[in-house]
């Protein structure tokens, strides 16, 4: 499994920030999921048609969050009530966004 924890600290800005990268062995399946360092979590499943697809679009949005300021960090910068746990059943709309109500 491919993990991939990145930081945006700048105190006088007020800008603590952590993107998280997750692609699991032979899944095409990509997870991103970003927010405050140890407060929040936002997260957004991109589901490709093969791996090595998932793996082109990891490899481009690290190097983008990279250009923004980003650095390498670990698993400490995740909100520490964070459960990590794999991808959720129900059904993606158009945006990637899990749905769990039919009528949505």
């Amino acid at each position: 499994m491919q993990d991939i924890y990145l930081a945006k600290v700048n105190p006088d800005k007020n800008e603590y920030r952590f993107y998280r990268l997750c692609l699991p062995t032979n899944s095409t399946d990509l997870l991103q999921q970003w927010g405050r360092v140890g407060d929040y979590i936002y997260e957004k499943w991109d589901g490709f048609d093969s791996h090595q697809a998932a793996q082109v679009q990891l490899e481009k949005l690290t190097k983008s969050k990279r250009r923004e300021g980003y650095t390498l960090a670990d698993r400490s910068v995740m909100p520490r009530n964070h459960l990590f746990y794999e991808r959720p059943t129900g059904s993606m709309d158009g945006d990637g966004q899990l749905t769990l109500f039919d009528d949505v």
